[in-house]
Protein backbone atom coordinates (compact mmCIF):
# COMPACT_ATOMS: atom_id res chain seq x y z
CA UNK A 1 0.00 0.00 0.00
CA UNK A 2 0.74 3.73 -0.04
CA UNK A 3 1.41 3.21 3.92
CA UNK A 4 3.74 0.70 3.65
CA UNK A 5 1.27 -1.54 4.49
CA UNK A 6 2.10 -4.97 3.44
CA UNK A 7 0.07 -7.67 2.89
CA UNK A 8 1.18 -11.13 0.90
CA UNK A 9 -0.97 -14.37 -0.63
CA UNK A 10 -0.27 -16.74 -2.43
CA UNK A 11 -1.40 -20.71 -2.72
CA UNK A 12 1.20 -22.01 -1.82
CA UNK A 13 2.49 -19.94 0.89
CA UNK A 14 1.33 -19.10 3.97
CA UNK A 15 -0.28 -15.28 4.58
CA UNK A 16 2.18 -12.80 5.40
CA UNK A 17 2.19 -9.19 6.71
CA UNK A 18 4.44 -6.26 7.57
CA UNK A 19 4.85 -2.34 8.24
CA UNK A 20 6.90 -1.16 6.20
CA UNK A 21 8.38 2.86 6.24
CA UNK A 22 6.81 4.42 2.82
CA UNK A 23 5.22 3.47 -0.16
CA UNK A 24 5.47 -0.23 -1.19
CA UNK A 25 7.81 0.17 -4.94
CA UNK A 26 7.71 -3.77 -5.83
CA UNK A 27 7.44 -7.11 -4.38
CA UNK A 28 8.86 -10.66 -5.60
CA UNK A 29 8.85 -13.95 -3.92
CA UNK A 30 12.30 -15.44 -2.92
CA UNK A 31 13.67 -18.63 -1.45
CA UNK A 32 10.89 -18.57 0.98
CA UNK A 33 10.46 -15.12 1.59
CA UNK A 34 9.04 -12.06 0.38
CA UNK A 35 11.69 -9.77 -0.25
CA UNK A 36 10.19 -6.09 -0.64
CA UNK A 37 11.31 -2.04 -1.68
CA UNK A 38 9.69 0.98 -0.54
CA UNK A 39 10.16 4.33 -1.88
CA UNK A 40 11.50 5.34 1.51
CA UNK A 41 14.54 2.83 0.85
CA UNK A 42 13.97 0.29 2.42
CA UNK A 43 14.50 -3.05 0.95
CA UNK A 44 13.56 -5.89 3.74
CA UNK A 45 13.41 -9.78 3.31
CA UNK A 46 9.23 -10.57 4.65
CA UNK A 47 8.81 -13.73 6.32
CA UNK A 48 5.76 -15.80 6.00
CA UNK A 49 6.01 -14.93 9.64
CA UNK A 50 6.07 -11.16 9.44
CA UNK A 51 9.42 -11.00 10.89
CA UNK A 52 11.16 -8.38 8.67
CA UNK A 53 15.04 -8.21 7.83
CA UNK A 54 16.13 -5.30 5.94
CA UNK A 55 19.10 -5.70 3.64
CA UNK A 56 21.53 -2.89 3.33
CA UNK A 57 22.56 -0.78 2.44
CA UNK A 58 19.85 0.63 1.92
CA UNK A 59 18.17 1.77 -1.74
CA UNK A 60 19.09 5.53 -1.40
CA UNK A 61 16.70 6.32 -4.36
CA UNK A 62 13.78 3.93 -3.62
CA UNK A 63 13.04 0.76 -4.80
CA UNK A 64 11.29 0.68 -8.29
CA UNK A 65 11.72 -3.08 -9.41
CA UNK A 66 13.11 -5.93 -8.35
CA UNK A 67 13.22 -9.44 -10.60
CA UNK A 68 14.00 -12.50 -9.00
CA UNK A 69 16.07 -15.34 -11.26
CA UNK A 70 14.37 -18.53 -12.21
CA UNK A 71 16.47 -20.73 -9.32
CA UNK A 72 15.53 -17.91 -7.05
CA UNK A 73 19.11 -17.60 -5.79
CA UNK A 74 20.02 -13.67 -7.29
CA UNK A 75 17.93 -10.81 -7.56
CA UNK A 76 18.11 -7.66 -8.60
CA UNK A 77 16.42 -4.12 -7.93
CA UNK A 78 16.17 -1.13 -9.69
CA UNK A 79 15.95 2.15 -8.10
CA UNK A 80 13.74 5.44 -8.70
CA UNK A 81 16.99 6.81 -10.21
CA UNK A 82 17.58 4.08 -13.02
CA UNK A 83 20.58 2.41 -10.99
CA UNK A 84 20.22 -1.04 -10.74
CA UNK A 85 21.77 -3.24 -8.16
CA UNK A 86 22.80 -7.18 -8.02
CA UNK A 87 22.06 -9.07 -4.81
CA UNK A 88 23.09 -12.79 -3.86
CA UNK A 89 22.56 -14.71 -0.64
CA UNK A 90 21.23 -11.53 0.66
CA UNK A 91 24.18 -9.37 0.19
CA UNK A 92 24.73 -6.74 -2.00
CA UNK A 93 27.51 -7.82 -4.79
CA UNK A 94 27.23 -5.30 -7.76
CA UNK A 95 25.65 -2.21 -9.59
CA UNK A 96 25.25 -0.69 -12.41
CA UNK A 97 25.26 3.39 -12.16
CA UNK A 98 21.64 5.37 -13.00
CA UNK A 99 20.27 4.74 -16.84
CA UNK A 100 18.21 6.68 -18.14
CA UNK A 101 14.27 6.02 -18.03
CA UNK A 102 14.22 2.39 -16.57
CA UNK A 103 11.00 1.19 -17.06
CA UNK A 104 11.42 -3.04 -16.28
CA UNK A 105 13.94 -5.58 -15.09
CA UNK A 106 13.74 -8.91 -15.74
CA UNK A 107 16.55 -11.87 -15.23
CA UNK A 108 17.10 -13.79 -18.47
CA UNK A 109 18.84 -16.71 -16.89
CA UNK A 110 21.87 -15.40 -14.82
CA UNK A 111 21.91 -11.68 -16.64
CA UNK A 112 19.86 -8.93 -15.94
CA UNK A 113 17.73 -7.51 -18.40
CA UNK A 114 16.50 -3.69 -18.03
CA UNK A 115 14.59 -1.85 -20.20
CA UNK A 116 14.57 1.97 -20.68
CA UNK A 117 11.98 4.00 -22.76
CA UNK A 118 14.18 3.15 -25.65
CA UNK A 119 16.62 0.57 -25.21
CA UNK A 120 17.26 -3.01 -23.87
CA UNK A 121 20.63 -3.33 -21.76
CA UNK A 122 21.77 -6.70 -20.52
CA UNK A 123 23.61 -6.89 -17.34
CA UNK A 124 26.63 -9.66 -16.22
CA UNK A 125 26.59 -10.49 -12.25
CA UNK A 126 29.86 -8.63 -12.45
CA UNK A 127 27.18 -5.46 -12.69
CA UNK A 128 28.70 -4.71 -16.37
CA UNK A 129 26.44 -3.28 -18.69
CA UNK A 130 26.58 -4.60 -22.51
CA UNK A 131 26.09 -2.19 -25.23
CA UNK A 132 22.36 -0.98 -25.32
CA UNK A 133 19.85 -2.39 -28.11
CA UNK A 134 17.32 -0.27 -29.83
CA UNK A 135 13.91 -1.83 -29.11
CA UNK A 136 12.36 -3.23 -31.65
CA UNK A 137 8.62 -1.16 -31.40
CA UNK A 138 7.26 0.76 -29.46
CA UNK A 139 6.41 1.19 -25.66
CA UNK A 140 7.37 -2.64 -24.27
CA UNK A 141 7.38 -4.74 -20.96
CA UNK A 142 9.46 -7.60 -19.89
CA UNK A 143 7.98 -10.73 -19.18
CA UNK A 144 10.27 -13.35 -16.88
CA UNK A 145 9.21 -17.30 -17.70
CA UNK A 146 10.73 -20.30 -16.47
CA UNK A 147 10.93 -22.36 -19.54
CA UNK A 148 14.78 -22.47 -19.95
CA UNK A 149 15.44 -19.34 -18.30
CA UNK A 150 13.93 -16.90 -20.83
CA UNK A 151 12.21 -13.77 -20.61
CA UNK A 152 9.74 -12.51 -23.43
CA UNK A 153 9.69 -8.56 -24.59
CA UNK A 154 5.73 -7.53 -25.44
CA UNK A 155 5.28 -4.13 -27.08
CA UNK A 156 1.95 -2.71 -26.64
CA UNK A 157 1.06 -3.25 -30.33
CA UNK A 158 0.68 -6.83 -29.54
CA UNK A 159 4.23 -8.47 -30.39
CA UNK A 160 6.17 -10.26 -28.93
CA UNK A 161 10.40 -11.30 -29.31
CA UNK A 162 11.45 -14.65 -27.15
CA UNK A 163 14.55 -13.92 -25.26
CA UNK A 164 17.39 -15.87 -24.73
CA UNK A 165 20.73 -15.79 -22.78
CA UNK A 166 22.16 -15.57 -25.97
CA UNK A 167 20.15 -12.59 -26.92
CA UNK A 168 17.20 -12.08 -29.00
Amino acid sequence: GWDGQLRCFGPDHAAAAAQLPGAIGDLRFISGNWVAGTWQHTLASVGEDGSVQLFEPAIEAGVYRIAVSDRGDLFAVADLAGAVWLYSGGRRIAGVPPLAGVRDLAYCGRRVLALTDEFLIWIGQDGVAGTPERLPSGRCRLLAYHAEGGCLLLAEDGSSWALATSGA
